[in-house]
């Protein structure tokens, strides 16, 4: 069974963070993915989940990832999923890596 992966990449992570900023990066990673004005969190997920699919956003020292796995039918959806206009206007630096499992 062929699959389609999907992340998005901030060069922005816990190592930025300044004296008294400890946890601001995963705090913003939960309050980027509140949603867009179509579809909420949660029917995100729902919609990502319903189809057999998994979706998550992690962060690390160096960088803030927000990453979804689907069937290979499905990839046109995902990308349209993560790629959805955020309910704020945001500037950041998006790296695209597409592998086939």
């Amino acid at each position: 069974m062929a699959s389609v992966s999907l992340g998005i990449w901030s060069a922005v992570g816990s190592r930025c963070e300044r004296a008294g900023e400890t946890g601001i990066s995963h705090f913003l990673e939960h309050m980027l993915f509140k949603g867009t004005p179509l579809r909420s969190a949660a029917r995100i997920s729902q919609e990502v989940e319903g189809l057999g699919g998994y979706i998550n956003a992690c962060t690390s020292e160096e960088s803030t990832c927000y990453h979804a796995r689907a069937h290979e039918t499905e990839a046109d959806l995902v990308c349209r999923l993560l790629l959805e206009k955020k309910k704020k206007k945001q500037k950041k630096k998006i790296k695209y890596i597409w592998k086939e499992s």
